[in-house]
């Protein structure tokens, strides 16, 4: 069955990562269920879906696949899909976050109120390394480290700070910090396609950030339809003599080649002349639909002879590619 793609939006795929306090106290506290609706303001974000998606399988949360997801450009998906473009853009990309990565990706989408109530739920944090956003996609980024112990004489402590994946170029990772003190690091990042880990000690307090890879990839959405928009919609006729009046039905099915569907998007245009009510109908098969074949049906009948029905219908439904970039700066 031949389809006709049009309508290609291309997303390209960044990372916006803020900071990560201590991953054992972030597992405990899940930002998920504080930033959800921060979440769902960041459409077309690929790589914050996929932190969503992470975070709901390692929490469990992952029963009510038809529970609501994240949007691309207007294209609303539900959580079952979100799951499957996850798993398809890991396989076809080679592109998955951490757990660790994946609460940083998803503190990096709070709001400045959410901020408070995330901290409020990890309790009190003596020290805490952050980042600006976009950190993930620049070769140089602003490092903040704060430390605020308990107590009120503490002696200043020496700082031990660990970087994978990046070079300290300014700064001292082994200065010492007074009580409440906050110093800046710059961290280099040669190669933006490695991941980037930072771990800050004092005095027995840690602190971890983790940031992905850049990804080298982009996703393009297109609409598949059948019959091809090159052709006219399919049609049936009822009522118009003898022998006319039974009903017929025909099934138009969209199969992806190339990439995976979204089921929820699957439309049936139709145009519909029908006297008698309800006796032309077009619709999806739902129950049935994949993220490789999507189908429905279109089905006219009469009441007699000379009392035209007829339905004319095209099954519409947005596919997801995942086409790779080269690994360049």
């Amino acid at each position: 069955m031949s389809m006709h793609r049009c309508a290609l939006t291309s997303l390209t795929v960044a990372s916006h990562l803020l900071f990560l306090n201590s991953f054992a106290l972030a597992q405990a506290c899940d930002p998920a269920e504080i930033l959800r609706t921060d979440i769902l303001k960041y459409d077309s974000n690929i790589t914050v879906m996929m932190a969503d998606v992470r975070n709901r399988v390692s929490s469990h949360q992952s029963n009510d696949q038809q529970q609501g997801g994240f949007s691309y450009s207007g294209i609303k998906l539900n959580y079952g899909e979100e799951k499957w473009l996850s798993d398809y853009i890991s396989e076809q990309a080679d592109f998955r976050l951490s757990q660790q990565e994946a609460i940083s990706v998803l503190k990096a989408t709070l709001s400045e109120s959410s901020v408070r109530a995330y901290e409020a739920c990890l309790g009190s944090q003596k020290l805490v390394i952050s980042i600006p956003d976009l950190a993930g996609s620049d070769s140089d980024i602003l490092v903040d480290v704060k430390w605020t112990p308990d107590g009120v004489d503490v002696p200043a402590s020496k700082l031990n700070l660990n970087i994978s994946g990046g070079e300290l170029i300014e700064g001292d990772q082994k200065s010492r910090f007074e009580r409440g003190e906050a110093r800046i690091f710059k961290i280099h990042r040669a190669n933006l396609f490695e991941p980037l880990s930072i771990k800050a000690t004092i005095r027995g307090d840690r602190a971890e950030v983790y940031l992905p890879r850049k990804p080298n990839f982009k996703v393009v959405f297109a609409e598949l339809y059948d019959p091809p928009m090159s052709q006219g919609p399919h049609g049936i006729r009822r009522g118009v003599g003898d022998n006319t009046t039974d009903l017929a039905k025909y099934d138009l099915c969209v199969i992806s080649e190339e990439g995976i569907l979204i089921p929820s998007t699957a439309y049936m245009q139709k145009d519909i002349v029908d006297g008698q009510g309800g006796r032309a109908f077009a619709d999806v098969d739902h129950a049935t639909a994949s993220g490789h074949k999507v189908c429905g049906t279109v089905g006219a009948s009469s009441g007699g002879a000379f009392s035209l029905v007829q339905i004319t219908a095209r099954l519409r439904v947005f596919e997801v590619k995942v086409v790779k970039l080269p690994d360049t700066q």
